[in-house]
């Protein structure tokens, strides 16, 4: 019994482990969906993005955050996105890679690693004038194993989802932004201590809400929220 009860108090501590480093040490830029809307354009409204078929975008990102254990992370690094459209659908492939600086009581680290690669690609269907809805598909690839304990950039899991999001226009300079996404991460084995587990961070749903105002050309203004959901973690032994 007392057995069984050390095993079970370990799988717990393994379990607290995984979830903590992959919430709070690790963040992910291409499973962000904020990030994601930004550089949608396959529903852009406006004639300079629409008439593209190919399009290339780059993001710069600079991320600094405190843990509650005085652990130290900069993540400084560059969001890829590929989007090839046609009249109603698209595809798309994103990509990024970071600098991570890791500072703590037990001294400091400093790697460079890429993050997952996403595939999605969907259909539009117009509603009517004023309003279009886009079904996805989403695929994500992991670039790397999970190495326990160290920080890591993105989630390192095949990812498999699905998403549906749209625009509805009041006028030409005007409209709501809406979207939901849904993805559920396949169970992936790692060793600690020489044990070999399986883990998956599970279930994640995001909701996206918000108000978008063209003031020119080229620039808009925009006010709104976004909802991150996980759920149902879990770890359990492994046996190859």
């Amino acid at each position: 019994m007392t057995k069984i009860m050390k095993h079970i108090n370990f799988s717990y501590l393994l379990f607290s482990i995984i979830l903590s480093y992959l919430n709070l040490y690790s963040i992910s830029i291409v499973y962000n969906f904020r990030i994601a809307e930004i550089t949608k354009e396959q529903n852009s409204p406006y004639e300079y993005l629409s008439n593209k078929k190919y399009n290339l975008i780059t993001l710069l990102f600079d991320q600094y955050f405190t843990t509650y254990n005085q652990y130290n992370y900069n993540y400084t690094g560059f969001f890829e996105s590929f989007i090839y459209r046609t009249p109603s659908c698209y595809f798309r492939s994103d990509f990024a890679a970071s600098s991570i600086k890791e500072k703590s009581p037990k001294g400091k680290n400093h790697t460079f690693q890429p993050e997952d690669i996403l595939l999605t690609s969907g259909c539009n269907f117009t509603i009517n004038d004023h309003s279009i809805i886009t079904a996805s598909g989403l695929f994500g690839i992991p670039t790397g194993k999970v190495v326990l304990p160290q920080a890591y950039f993105g989630y390192r899991q095949v990812g498999l989802g699905i998403q549906l999001d749209g625009f509805y226009s009041f006028r030409l300079t005007h409209r709501a932004i809406y979207g939901f996404r849904y993805i559920y991460f396949v169970p992936r084995s790692t060793n600690y201590y020489k044990k070999r587990y399986l883990f998956t961070i599970g279930h994640m749903i995001d909701f996206l809400l918000a108000y978008q105002y063209q003031y020119n050309k080229t620039q808009e203004l925009e006010i709104g929220h976004s909802i991150e959901s996980r759920f149902k973690a879990s770890i359990k032994p492994y046996i190859a």
